[in-house]
């Protein structure tokens, strides 16, 4: 990928606080349609991954939010906190198995 110019970096950051503020407000619709559209411009932003996974997660919605975990965690297996979300959120889908794995790795990361 090549590299985003400054009016690209200025308007994912606009859409990044417009995200934010959309969240704090409960229109979390909303601010899933904002994180997914900064992914498809820029599938590395590992914070946008990460936002996005934690609202999947507290919106009801663990086995999405551990597809945006796993991308995490592969991209940077040392991410002891991206294991334990993951693990958590595989914990609430009910697979204990998986999700106690993921946590030994936290554990054994931090």
């Amino acid at each position: 990928m090549k590299p985003l110019t400054p009016q690209q970096i200025s308007r994912l950051q606009n859409m990044f606080a417009a995200a934010q503020q959309a969240r704090q407000a409960g229109m979390n619709a909303q601010a899933e349609g904002i994180y997914r559209d900064i992914l498809k411009q820029v599938p590395e932003a590992w914070d946008i991954q990460h936002q996005l996974a934690i609202l999947l997660a507290t919106t009801g919605r663990p086995l999405e939010a551990a597809k945006h975990f796993r991308l995490i965690v592969k991209a940077n297996p040392a991410h002891a906190t991206g294991h334990a979300n993951l693990a958590n959120a595989l914990s609430e889908s009910g697979k204990l198995e998986e999700a106690i794995t993921e946590y030994q790795r936290a554990l054994a990361l931090d």
